[in-house]
């Protein structure tokens, strides 16, 4: 049963995808994965669901959000799996699909949306190690 839901959001091209395949790398050194392709040797920019299992807690990572549909599948895969946390891409503001759809899913288990946004172009420097120190502060929240 889902207890938990973590969310990075942000615009087109923002970084989340890139992002929560960091998260999954940590993950991958951190604990067990038992859904989804090595995270060590797939590209950062593929959108891909995991599962790992860390500190005991099964933890459904979905890279992909820009589209309602996507959220709701994730949540359905997730639900099925037993996962106790889930951890997704969204956009960034209400009204568009993909967070209505995430916020539809946290209210039916009464649970409320940890949100990280993005708040830059995918073309500034130094993006890489934001996103690595976004990652490991929702790794460090599990």
């Amino acid at each position: 049963m889902i207890k938990r839901i973590f969310a990075v959001s942000g615009v087109k091209d923002s970084g989340k995808t890139h992002t929560l395949n960091y998260l999954a790398q940590l993950f991958n050194t951190a604990g067990t994965r038992v859904h989804g392709p090595d995270p060590m040797v797939h590209p950062l920019n593929t959108d891909i669901q995991y599962i790992f299992d860390v500190k005991g807690y099964l933890v459904g990572v979905g890279t992909s959000g820009d589209d309602g549909w996507i959220i709701d599948e994730h949540f359905n895969n997730f639900d099925a799996a037993g996962c106790d946390v889930v951890i997704v891409a969204c956009r960034s503001r209400t009204g568009t699909a993909s967070v209505d759809a995430l916020e539809r899913q946290a209210i039916s288990r009464g649970l409320i949306v940890d949100y990280t946004t993005l708040m830059w172009n995918a073309s500034l420097p130094r993006l890489i190690m934001a996103e690595q120190n976004i990652a490991r502060s929702i790794a460090s929240r599990i």
